[in-house]
């Protein structure tokens, strides 16, 4: 257990150093390392819940070391450095702005066509099923193309703020980049998961924190509006999901405990991730993915358009995981985990110190 203060020192040192140089939390870049905090503290209680899981120092010491890279840069990065990039002209922006449209609300409409199987009584064993294997989803080029888009809705999220300052009037534009911020969140619904919930609330939030004092006053009145009702069906989504996996009995019920079973879990969801890290980090001495985990999206193009490389990799990586720890490995394991599964860990730590050194080149840059 001892071995879980690695993580949790280098995330507090860090967050107390950015604590001391902003002197309190008005600025949003201390927010990822009051997230980390807290999750390595949470390890600790997920640690007691699942009493035996071995813990290696070499998994801890690589960790920390990852967290460090990575997490330095914000002690260099404050709000007014984010500011900068509102200051674009509006042709180009607009221009940006449709690019990024239009390829994620073709996904969200393919996703979202399955969001209501979310609240179907089985989801809990669906998603067990899918992760293992056993389920399969539509698939095809198409789904493959969807899957790839998706992950611009961070820059889909980031739009709608700059519009929202430069262009306070575009209401249809900040209405369609709002709608495609969900595609991660409607592709992960689709695989019967919750975390796209997290990805899509957190990063508004922070956004807000960084952008708010810009805002037109009734653009931030109007966005708090949106944020309140889109993050509400979010997280009832979410509640439901946590509830129909971990806090009902088979009779579908809140059973005898079942209550104390479901805020475990939620505990589970925040802190599981240095000590999950520790089983992924011994299972890439045995089998490597060779970026299918990373990179599957572009490899999917390279290798073959139906992506079955990749499944193929991902269903050896389950088989595997499952015959050693008896459980399915669709559980977070940090950043690190694609990361040291397909380049093991030293590649993996290669990789955090260029993330370092680009972001700290470029805010040098910027200051210049």
């Amino acid at each position: 257990m001892i071995l879980l203060l690695l993580p949790l020192l280098i995330c507090f040192v860090l967050m107390c150093i950015k604590y001391r140089r902003i002197r309190g939390f008005s600025d949003s870049s201390i927010l990822p390392l009051l997230f980390y905090t807290f999750s390595s503290v949470a390890a600790f209680y997920v640690f007691f819940l699942t009493a035996g899981v071995e813990i290696k120092i070499s998994a801890m010491l690589v960790l920390s070391t990852a967290y460090f890279l990575v997490l330095f840069p914000l002690l260099k990065i404050d709000d007014s450095d984010l500011i900068s990039v509102t200051h674009i002209s509006s042709f180009f922006l607009r221009a940006v702005c449709h690019v990024v449209i239009w390829p994620s609300l073709i996904a969200c409409s393919f996703y979202g066509r399955y969001v209501t199987r979310v609240f179907s009584k089985d989801v809990g064993d669906m998603r067990i099923q899918l992760v293992g294997g056993q389920l399969q989803q539509h698939g095809g080029t198409f789904e493959t193309i969807c899957a790839a888009t998706c992950s611009l809705y961070l820059a889909a999220l980031v739009l709608f703020f700059i519009v929202s300052i430069r262009l306070p009037k575009a209401w249809v534009l900040q209405l369609l980049l709002l709608v495609a911020s969900l595609s991660e969140t409607f592709r992960v619904f689709y695989q019967f998961g919750r975390d796209g919930v997290v990805f899509w609330v957190l990063p508004f939030f922070q956004l807000w924190l960084i952008f708010r004092n810009q805002l037109p006053t009734y653009n931030r009145l109007l966005i708090r509006v949106m944020f309140v009702a889109t993050g509400s069906i979010l997280l009832i989504a979410f509640g439901y999901i946590t509830y129909s996996r971990f806090g009902m009995s088979s009779r579908g019920t809140l059973m005898s405990g079942g209550l104390l079973d479901l805020i475990n879990s939620l505990i589970s969801y925040a802190g599981q991730s240095n000590l999950n890290y520790s089983r992924f980090y011994e299972s890439a001495d045995s089998i490597r993915l060779n970026g299918h985990y990373s990179f599957s999206w572009a490899l999917s193009f390279i290798v073959d358009s139906g992506s079955v490389a990749y499944h193929y990799a991902m269903k050896d990586f389950y088989d595997f995981y499952a015959q050693s720890y008896g459980s399915h490995a669709g559980v977070f394991g940090t950043f690190m985990r694609e990361w040291t599964l397909d380049f093991g860990p030293f590649l993996a730590l290669v990789l955090c110190a260029l993330v370092m050194a680009f972001t700290l080149f470029v805010f040098a840059c910027k200051s210049e």
